[in-house]
Protein backbone atom coordinates (compact mmCIF):
# COMPACT_ATOMS: atom_id res chain seq x y z
CA UNK A 1 0.00 0.00 0.00
CA UNK A 2 1.47 3.34 -1.07
CA UNK A 3 1.27 6.25 1.37
CA UNK A 4 0.30 9.33 -0.64
CA UNK A 5 0.29 12.50 1.48
CA UNK A 6 -1.54 15.58 0.24
CA UNK A 7 -0.46 18.83 1.91
CA UNK A 8 -2.68 21.90 1.60
CA UNK A 9 -2.54 25.40 3.00
CA UNK A 10 -6.14 25.99 4.09
CA UNK A 11 -9.27 23.98 4.93
CA UNK A 12 -11.28 23.74 1.67
CA UNK A 13 -8.18 23.62 -0.58
CA UNK A 14 -8.30 19.81 -0.46
CA UNK A 15 -11.87 19.81 -1.74
CA UNK A 16 -11.47 22.60 -4.26
CA UNK A 17 -8.49 21.19 -6.17
CA UNK A 18 -8.18 17.47 -5.40
CA UNK A 19 -11.47 16.46 -3.80
CA UNK A 20 -12.28 13.98 -6.53
CA UNK A 21 -8.78 12.53 -6.56
CA UNK A 22 -8.77 12.03 -2.79
CA UNK A 23 -12.01 10.08 -3.03
CA UNK A 24 -10.70 8.10 -6.02
CA UNK A 25 -7.45 7.13 -4.30
CA UNK A 26 -9.36 6.11 -1.19
CA UNK A 27 -11.32 3.62 -3.32
CA UNK A 28 -8.17 2.04 -4.72
CA UNK A 29 -6.38 -1.01 -3.35
CA UNK A 30 -2.80 0.19 -3.84
CA UNK A 31 -2.81 3.69 -2.33
CA UNK A 32 -3.78 5.16 1.03
CA UNK A 33 -4.25 8.94 0.86
CA UNK A 34 -3.55 11.13 3.88
CA UNK A 35 -4.27 14.84 4.14
CA UNK A 36 -2.35 17.48 6.04
CA UNK A 37 -3.68 21.03 6.25
CA UNK A 38 -1.15 23.36 7.84
CA UNK A 39 -3.62 26.04 9.01
CA UNK A 40 -6.94 26.09 10.87
CA UNK A 41 -6.71 23.82 13.93
CA UNK A 42 -7.92 26.62 16.20
CA UNK A 43 -10.47 28.14 13.83
CA UNK A 44 -14.01 28.34 15.21
CA UNK A 45 -15.57 26.58 12.21
CA UNK A 46 -13.02 25.45 9.64
CA UNK A 47 -11.45 22.65 11.70
CA UNK A 48 -14.79 20.91 12.24
CA UNK A 49 -15.72 21.48 8.59
CA UNK A 50 -12.44 19.90 7.45
CA UNK A 51 -13.17 16.93 9.71
CA UNK A 52 -16.60 16.59 8.09
CA UNK A 53 -14.93 16.46 4.67
CA UNK A 54 -12.61 13.67 5.78
CA UNK A 55 -15.60 11.78 7.22
CA UNK A 56 -17.51 12.29 3.97
CA UNK A 57 -14.90 10.50 1.86
CA UNK A 58 -13.71 8.11 4.57
CA UNK A 59 -10.11 9.26 4.96
CA UNK A 60 -8.78 8.16 8.35
CA UNK A 61 -5.31 9.71 8.32
CA UNK A 62 -5.51 13.49 8.46
CA UNK A 63 -4.22 16.34 10.57
CA UNK A 64 -4.65 20.12 10.78
CA UNK A 65 -1.82 22.40 11.88
CA UNK A 66 -2.17 25.33 14.24
CA UNK A 67 -0.90 28.07 11.93
CA UNK A 68 -3.56 30.78 11.83
CA UNK A 69 -5.69 31.07 8.69
CA UNK A 70 -4.87 34.44 7.07
CA UNK A 71 -7.57 37.08 7.03
CA UNK A 72 -6.13 38.69 3.89
CA UNK A 73 -3.84 37.81 1.02
CA UNK A 74 -0.08 38.23 0.89
CA UNK A 75 0.66 36.95 4.41
CA UNK A 76 3.53 34.46 4.61
CA UNK A 77 3.26 31.17 6.44
CA UNK A 78 5.44 30.81 9.51
CA UNK A 79 6.70 27.49 10.89
CA UNK A 80 5.95 25.39 7.81
CA UNK A 81 8.54 22.71 8.53
CA UNK A 82 7.67 22.36 12.21
CA UNK A 83 3.96 22.19 11.44
CA UNK A 84 4.34 19.69 8.61
CA UNK A 85 6.48 17.33 10.69
CA UNK A 86 4.12 17.57 13.68
CA UNK A 87 1.10 16.80 11.47
CA UNK A 88 2.98 13.90 9.88
CA UNK A 89 3.63 12.51 13.35
CA UNK A 90 -0.06 13.00 14.24
CA UNK A 91 -1.12 10.66 11.43
CA UNK A 92 1.47 8.06 12.40
CA UNK A 93 3.87 8.49 9.50
CA UNK A 94 7.56 9.27 9.26
CA UNK A 95 9.37 10.74 6.29
CA UNK A 96 10.60 7.24 5.41
CA UNK A 97 6.99 5.98 5.20
CA UNK A 98 5.98 8.43 2.48
CA UNK A 99 5.74 7.18 -1.10
CA UNK A 100 4.60 10.53 -2.53
CA UNK A 101 3.91 14.07 -1.31
CA UNK A 102 1.49 16.20 -3.35
CA UNK A 103 0.85 19.91 -2.79
CA UNK A 104 -0.08 23.20 -4.48
CA UNK A 105 1.46 24.36 -7.73
CA UNK A 106 4.52 26.62 -7.98
CA UNK A 107 2.36 29.43 -9.36
CA UNK A 108 -0.37 29.08 -6.72
CA UNK A 109 -2.90 27.94 -9.32
CA UNK A 110 -5.96 30.19 -9.31
CA UNK A 111 -5.38 33.52 -7.52
CA UNK A 112 -1.59 32.94 -7.23
CA UNK A 113 -1.87 32.54 -3.46
CA UNK A 114 1.47 33.22 -1.76
CA UNK A 115 0.92 30.54 0.92
CA UNK A 116 0.29 27.90 -1.74
CA UNK A 117 3.56 28.84 -3.41
CA UNK A 118 5.43 28.74 -0.08
CA UNK A 119 4.21 25.21 0.59
CA UNK A 120 5.33 24.14 -2.88
CA UNK A 121 8.77 25.68 -2.38
CA UNK A 122 9.32 23.97 0.98
CA UNK A 123 8.10 20.52 -0.06
CA UNK A 124 9.79 20.63 -3.47
CA UNK A 125 13.05 21.27 -1.64
CA UNK A 126 12.66 18.57 1.00
CA UNK A 127 10.66 15.67 -0.49
CA UNK A 128 12.40 13.09 -2.73
CA UNK A 129 9.12 11.85 -4.24
CA UNK A 130 7.04 14.87 -5.07
CA UNK A 131 4.21 16.16 -7.25
CA UNK A 132 1.93 19.16 -7.47
CA UNK A 133 -1.75 19.39 -8.31
CA UNK A 134 -3.29 21.84 -10.73
CA UNK A 135 -6.55 22.16 -12.60
CA UNK A 136 -4.63 24.18 -15.20
CA UNK A 137 -3.09 22.37 -18.14
CA UNK A 138 0.24 24.16 -18.61
CA UNK A 139 1.39 25.10 -22.13
CA UNK A 140 4.14 22.47 -22.21
CA UNK A 141 5.48 20.10 -24.85
CA UNK A 142 4.12 16.64 -24.06
CA UNK A 143 3.98 13.19 -25.61
CA UNK A 144 0.88 11.19 -24.77
CA UNK A 145 1.55 7.72 -23.39
CA UNK A 146 -2.10 6.82 -22.82
CA UNK A 147 -3.37 4.38 -25.46
CA UNK A 148 -6.75 3.91 -23.73
CA UNK A 149 -9.03 5.79 -21.39
CA UNK A 150 -9.31 4.07 -18.00
CA UNK A 151 -11.82 4.30 -15.18
CA UNK A 152 -12.35 3.34 -11.55
CA UNK A 153 -14.89 4.54 -8.97
CA UNK A 154 -16.56 6.89 -11.48
CA UNK A 155 -13.18 8.50 -12.18
CA UNK A 156 -11.62 8.52 -15.66
CA UNK A 157 -7.97 8.88 -16.60
CA UNK A 158 -8.14 11.13 -19.66
CA UNK A 159 -4.52 12.30 -20.04
CA UNK A 160 -1.18 10.66 -19.29
CA UNK A 161 1.84 12.35 -20.84
CA UNK A 162 5.60 12.58 -20.73
CA UNK A 163 6.57 16.25 -20.32
CA UNK A 164 9.51 17.24 -22.52
CA UNK A 165 10.44 20.76 -21.42
CA UNK A 166 9.73 21.06 -17.69
CA UNK A 167 11.36 19.71 -14.49
CA UNK A 168 8.15 17.79 -13.67
CA UNK A 169 8.28 14.98 -16.17
CA UNK A 170 4.87 13.25 -16.04
CA UNK A 171 1.39 14.73 -16.22
CA UNK A 172 -1.84 12.89 -15.40
CA UNK A 173 -5.32 14.39 -15.70
CA UNK A 174 -8.54 12.85 -14.42
CA UNK A 175 -12.24 13.43 -14.86
CA UNK A 176 -13.43 12.96 -11.28
CA UNK A 177 -16.78 12.31 -9.61
CA UNK A 178 -18.22 15.81 -9.34
CA UNK A 179 -21.02 14.75 -7.00
CA UNK A 180 -18.45 13.68 -4.39
CA UNK A 181 -16.47 16.88 -4.82
CA UNK A 182 -19.66 18.93 -4.43
CA UNK A 183 -20.57 17.11 -1.22
CA UNK A 184 -17.11 17.89 0.17
CA UNK A 185 -17.34 21.58 -0.64
CA UNK A 186 -20.83 21.66 0.81
CA UNK A 187 -19.31 20.92 4.25
CA UNK A 188 -17.84 24.44 4.37
CA UNK A 189 -20.80 26.42 5.65
CA UNK A 190 -18.57 29.15 7.12
CA UNK A 191 -17.26 30.34 3.75
CA UNK A 192 -19.11 32.46 1.22
CA UNK A 193 -19.97 29.70 -1.24
CA UNK A 194 -21.42 31.99 -3.88
CA UNK A 195 -18.26 34.10 -3.84
CA UNK A 196 -16.05 31.03 -4.10
CA UNK A 197 -18.17 29.54 -6.87
CA UNK A 198 -17.92 32.77 -8.84
CA UNK A 199 -14.23 33.29 -8.08
CA UNK A 200 -12.84 29.79 -8.69
CA UNK A 201 -13.31 27.83 -11.90
CA UNK A 202 -12.12 24.80 -9.93
CA UNK A 203 -15.20 24.99 -7.70
CA UNK A 204 -17.37 23.14 -10.20
CA UNK A 205 -14.69 21.68 -12.45
CA UNK A 206 -14.74 17.90 -12.78
CA UNK A 207 -11.16 17.80 -14.07
CA UNK A 208 -8.16 17.51 -11.72
CA UNK A 209 -4.52 17.04 -12.66
CA UNK A 210 -1.13 16.20 -11.13
CA UNK A 211 2.40 16.94 -12.36
CA UNK A 212 4.96 14.40 -11.10
CA UNK A 213 8.65 15.20 -10.71
CA UNK A 214 9.91 11.91 -12.18
CA UNK A 215 9.24 8.18 -12.60
CA UNK A 216 9.93 7.43 -8.93
CA UNK A 217 7.42 10.07 -7.88
CA UNK A 218 4.87 8.66 -10.31
CA UNK A 219 5.27 5.04 -9.21
CA UNK A 220 2.54 5.07 -6.53
CA UNK A 221 0.03 6.53 -8.99
CA UNK A 222 1.13 4.06 -11.64
CA UNK A 223 0.08 1.26 -9.28
CA UNK A 224 -3.36 2.84 -8.98
CA UNK A 225 -3.63 3.39 -12.73
CA UNK A 226 -2.78 -0.26 -13.28
CA UNK A 227 -5.88 -1.11 -11.22
CA UNK A 228 -8.18 0.92 -13.44
CA UNK A 229 -10.41 -0.81 -15.95
CA UNK A 230 -10.10 -0.32 -19.70
CA UNK A 231 -13.60 -0.16 -21.20
CA UNK A 232 -12.39 -1.79 -24.41
CA UNK A 233 -10.85 -4.65 -22.42
CA UNK A 234 -7.33 -4.38 -23.88
CA UNK A 235 -4.16 -4.36 -21.79
CA UNK A 236 -2.58 -1.11 -20.64
CA UNK A 237 1.20 -0.74 -20.61
CA UNK A 238 3.40 2.19 -19.68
Amino acid sequence: MNNVVFVVAHPDDESLWVGGLLHFLNQSKSAEPSVICVTGRNHEFRYSEFKSVMDTIGIKKWSVGDIEIPTRGGISLSGIEETFLKCLNDIGLTSEDIDLVVTHSPFGDEHNHVQHIELFNYLNRTQPKFAFFSTISLPLSMNSVLPHMKRLANTHLITLSQVLNYPFQIYARFKVDCSVKASMLDCYDSINKEEHRNGYASWDSCVEGIYFRDEKSFSSFKDVIDEMEIPAGTNFTF
